[in-house]
């Protein structure tokens, strides 16, 4: 298992609520030459990363990989109450889609969760809110990384 399998695992899990009507991955749409009109979407990238031996055992090679990534929620409308309840239920959709999931089928489930978060100032007819996350998993030793295409 790879980060980006959990990032691909969590973008099957958001756009399978139904909520979204895109989520990117690898970054902003804008950024990836994609249109950011929709109404409601998602983009999700990875944040960085730490590996520490994964018990208090030195003679462990087990090693766990923890995770952050950023989601960024994006709501359009141009009426601006619509526009802030929706990025606001939009969080909610998501922290209840992925807080406690074990992505890919490999992380720790007690360990995935949406951590904190900021809004971002309104840009007519936009709002959007970046929220920090984290996965964590083991790699089963210090050369069992994943290297499969």
């Amino acid at each position: 298992m790879r980060d980006y399998d959990c990032l691909q695992a969590i973008q099957t899990l958001l756009g399978a609520t139904g909520y979204f009507d895109a989520v990117y991955i690898g970054g902003l749409p804008e950024r990836q030459g994609q249109s950011s009109s929709d109404s409601a979407a998602a983009a999700l990238e990875i944040a960085g990363w730490d590996e520490i031996d994964a018990y208090d055992d030195f003679a462990s090679i087990d090693q766990k990989r923890s995770v952050r990534w950023t989601l960024t929620l994006m709501s359009r409308d141009p009426d601006p109450e619509i526009r802030d309840r929706k990025i606001d239920q939009l969080y909610n959709i998501a922290a209840n889609t992925l807080d406690g999931v074990s992505f890919a089928a490999g992380c720790v489930p007690s360990l995935s969760k949406l951590r904190r978060g900021n809004y971002q100032p309104a840009t007519p007819p936009e709002r959007r809110m970046t929220v920090q996350g984290e996965f964590e998993y083991f790699v089963g030793g210090f050369d069992l990384h994943d290297t499969s295409d």
